[in-house]
């Protein structure tokens, strides 16, 4: 009865585990278009039906559309969009999206703890509970809320607003934030009530959303702060390669408009040589169909 009850508590253990590893695992529940994982550093199709593990880079091509689903929350990508995911278990669970690209929506789940945020260059979202949309570009970023309130911190100044359902904050590269619209009717805040603060306000409010929760926060932190390096000096290779493109092209139109004058100079040359042998011509033909005086 003894080893059945330990075998008995092995296995609930066992199971306990497998559920906790597979939770921060997110399924691609619909799929349209191109919609690729980065394994390896090579990009590899995606499917419907396949399970994107914690960090994995998913980036939707031109025409490509995907959701994610884990439990009640969804992440909706749209074209152009490359994110990173970053789940952190214990006693205080938080869900990170790096988000280089694109645009996202998310469905979390409500809760009464801040538990999900999403990144970009130029800001952070933070919620408990919401409906709401994030688009990343390269002038800027914006959070619109369609459920819920969201917290928007501006990253370069270290401003955060409150955004409830019905408004739009954007970001500019200059760090400047704007708040459009009017909260829905019947939309509520918090205690913390809707307006700009300096700095992080809440005490589990930071710049990416986290609180200090031991080695696994560490970890988590360190893991986002690495894929913002690594996509930031991507964005200076990019950079680079395009400059040295205009270079060269520059160097070709260069070559170019030098060969086309050497030719017209040519051209003209010819034209001219051509001319002058024409008029030689005419009056050698002139002088001997003259006859001879006398003859």
């Amino acid at each position: 009865m003894r080893a059945f009850l330990l075998g008995l508590a092995a296995a609930i253990a066992l199971a306990v585990t497998t559920a906790t590893a597979l939770a921060d695992d997110w399924t691609v529940t619909r799929l349209r278009g191109t919609v690729q994982q980065l394994i390896g550093g090579e990009w590899q199709a995606l499917e419907r039906g396949s399970v994107v593990p914690d960090e994995r880079s998913v980036f939707t091509r031109s025409n490509g559309y995907a959701t994610l689903v884990r439990g009640n929350e969804a992440i909706e990508l749209g074209p152009n969009t490359r994110i990173e995911i970053y789940d952190r278990g214990g006693r205080k669970p938080f869900t990170t999206i790096l988000q280089h690209a694109g645009t996202l929506t998310v469905e979390a789940e409500v809760r009464n703890v801040q538990h999900f945020a999403v990144k970009t260059a130029y800001l952070a979202a933070v919620v408990k509970g919401t409906r709401f949309t994030v688009t990343s570009k390269s002038s800027g970023g914006s959070v619109e809320v369609f459920r819920g309130q969201v917290s928007v911190e501006d990253k370069r100044n270290a401003e955060t607003v409150l955004i409830l359902a019905g408004q739009k904050a954007t970001v500019a590269k200059s760090g400047v934030m704007k708040v459009t619209g009017k909260p829905k009717a019947g939309a509520k805040t918090t205690s913390n009530g809707a307006g700009k603060t300096t700095g992080a306000s809440n005490a589990d409010t930071t710049s990416n959303g986290h609180d200090a929760d031991g080695k696994t926060a560490d970890k988590s932190e360190k893991a986002i702060e690495k894929a913002e390096d690594k996509a930031t000096k991507s964005e200076v290779k990019t950079s680079s390669e395009g400059k040295l493109v205009e270079t060269v092209s520059d160097v070709v139109d260069a070559t170019t408009d030098t060969v086309v004058g050497i030719v017209d100079e040519t051209t003209d040359t010819v034209d001219e040589v051509t001319d002058t042998l024409d008029n030689t011509t005419k009056g050698l033909t002139g002088l001997l169909g003259k006859k001879p005086k006398g003859g």
